[in-house]
């Protein structure tokens, strides 16, 4: 399959743009909610340290 550049560059754009937002979208889905009074769990973890 033989596609231009500009149909390239297109594609490439599109796919930074869905990478992005998926990227976007994990950071606000990788936060702990505690409920009132409720005492938070100590931990190591690093959500950035493992996703690199």
């Amino acid at each position: 399959m033989k596609i231009c550049h500009m149909e390239a560059m297109k594609e490439i754009r599109a796919l930074e743009e869905q990478k992005n937002m998926l990227i976007e979208d994990e950071a606000r889905k990788s936060t702990v909610s505690y409920k009132e009074g409720e005492k938070s769990i100590p931990t190591d973890y690093s959500y950035v340290e493992t996703r690199a």
